[in-house]
């Protein structure tokens, strides 16, 4: 079953493609941050239940922003003009990427701190 937010988020691509035409991989990878977001809610603490859930939605995040910044980049190559666009996706990706850990982090830290 989808999370609302699964449905909610486009999954267009820059090429008119939808991600769904991509190797299975992206549709994998979402079945798996539903199945860490679900685990992550049957946590008994409760802050690290709702650090899961808010990680799990920067996860989906990331997932779709890794098919754009790989399509960014096809486009860009050869076309020094489009690099500036792809290098602007690639900076959200990096920082989307770089708050999951810090979210993963505090999520061990409440965890420990639960113990």
């Amino acid at each position: 079953m989808k999370d609302a937010i699964d449905t909610q988020i486009p999954t267009r691509v820059p090429t008119g493609r939808v991600a769904s035409d991509e190797p299975d991989d992206l549709q994998k990878r979402l079945q798996l941050i539903r199945k860490y977001r679900q685990q992550g809610m049957e946590n008994e603490d409760v802050r690290g239940a709702n650090f899961a859930a808010i990680n799990a939605g920067l996860m989906r995040v990331a997932a779709r922003l890794e098919v754009y910044v790989e399509r960014s980049l096809e486009q860009a190559e050869g076309h020094p003009e489009s690099f500036g666009s792809f290098e602007r996706k690639a900076n959200l990706q990096l920082r989307v990427v770089r708050q999951i850990g810090q979210i993963e982090k505090a999520i061990e830290e409440s965890s420990e701190a639960g113990k």
